[in-house]
């Protein structure tokens, strides 16, 4: 069993108050915003099925996508009269980790290019909108100057500048990771000179998130080629539902447990974000044991008991398959126990109300971790994202606390 789960498993809750996004679902239905994910019924209110006037869906077919602020990319159509129109003042903070080829343009910052055309002339007026965007992962390198990214891809320039200008241009903010682009062998010097470096990707994700961002995550992203008028119209704006498909979600009664049956990092995330609005039904207990530790985190509520057992093989499986992790891997006991990944092992198991994890160890220093992260997790419970703001250090004692000491939250 991969040993670097136990960064993952049930300890989610004080990474980030994520907003749930979502995977396409098939034409004229809509699942609902159910819990968890894989068994058994959703969770939530409202409609999972949707129908729309066949008039209706045929007049918007005739219309042609536009580019109100920025040209040639993330074309939108206008939608005067749809509900949810865009709101005035709303602030979107958007995570980019997905990558592309070196010499192609990064499909994430086309998405980006969306957002601000949806602001701009998606509805029935123009509505302000701030926009900022955090560069790390397999997205940093995508923000160096055209010399520093001709040099180390040997590429005539960099493909993404002409975009990253037109989005600076007009008015969105872009961040780019510090920490991830020394890790890749470059410098604040190599940047765009409109792009800001950083300190982290974490410190700006947590501040843009107390100053009222919301959080969009854009961990995979898919080219779309530009709409051409004419014949591409309808195509176009059938992309366009289903890319806004993967950005809205809908209150509905769930086709299996519901969040985690979403794919990828946004469906794993949307279950956190559900895990931790529902933090007060959660209870944990840990206990220490003379290799380690034990944590039994359960709810009383059915659809929280499951996203609890959903939560533990999704993250599993992230790990085992080598796919982008949360962010809050920058945490300094997570950092130690990624460090320390072969000196640990971890087993899981359902109980009838949620999960129990054990970690264990023969290295005494590796067992104060495994300790130090079941309470860093239950204080994320208890105190949600306020915890992130809280200073901490690890102990330098390796003596391991003592055997059977039960705690309760």
């Amino acid at each position: 069993m991969g040993r670097t789960i136990a960064l993952f498993i049930i300890l989610s809750f004080g990474a980030l108050a994520i907003a749930p996004t979502f995977a396409q679902d098939q034409p004229g239905q809509r699942r609902g915003q159910g819990f968890g994910g894989g068994r058994g019924p959703g969770f939530g209110q409202g409609r999972a099925m949707r129908h729309h006037a066949a008039n209706q869906d045929q007049a918007d077919k005739t219309q042609q996508p536009t580019y109100p602020a920025i040209a040639n990319y993330g074309g939108v159509v206008q939608l005067p009269a749809a509900a949810q129109q865009p709101r005035a003042g709303t602030q979107l903070l958007v995570d980019l980790t997905s990558g592309s080829d070196a010499d192609k343009l990064n499909a994430g910052l086309e998405q980006v290019a969306r957002f601000v055309n949806l602001y701009a002339g998606g509805g029935a007026e123009p509505a302000d909108v701030r926009i900022a965007v955090v560069f790390h992962g397999d997205a940093t390198l995508a923000v160096l100057n055209p010399e520093a990214y001709a040099a180390k891809f040997q590429t005539d320039g960099n493909p993404n500048l002409k975009l990253l200008q037109q989005l600076s241009d007009s008015g969105v903010d872009l961040y780019v990771c510090g920490q991830s682009l020394i890790s890749k062998g470059s410098a604040p010097s190599d940047v765009a000179m409109f792009v800001k470096t950083a300190v982290s990707a974490l410190t700006t994700v947590v501040n843009l998130q107390a100053d009222g961002y919301a959080y969009l995550p854009i961990a995979q992203a898919t080219a779309n080629t530009s709409p051409k008028p004419g014949a591409a119209a309808a195509k176009q704006v059938d992309n366009l539902s289903e890319d806004d498909h993967a950005h809205r979600p809908e209150i509905g009664r769930g086709m299996g447990r519901g969040l985690g049956a979403r794919q990828g990092m946004q469906g794993d995330m949307a279950t956190v974000h559900a895990m931790f609005d529902a933090r007060d039904k959660i209870k944990r207990t840990i206990k220490n044991l003379p290799d380690g530790a034990e944590a039994i985190t359960e709810s009383d509520d059915e659809a929280i008991a499951d996203m609890l057992k959903e939560h533990v093989p999704a993250m599993e499986d992230r790990v085992l398959g080598n796919r982008p992790l949360p962010p809050m891997t920058f945490h300094p006991i997570f950092v130690e126990l990624i460090k320390h990944a072969e000196d640990y092992t971890l087993t899981h198991e359902e109980t009838d109300k949620g999960m129990k994890v054990k970690y264990q160890s023969d290295d005494p220093y590796v067992v104060m971790l495994v300790q130090e992260h079941a309470k860093l997790i239950s204080r994320f419970i208890k105190n949600g994202m306020e915890e992130l703001h809280t200073p901490y250090q690890l102990p330098k004692s390796t003596e391991k606390a003592p055997a059977d000491g039960l705690q309760e939250d």
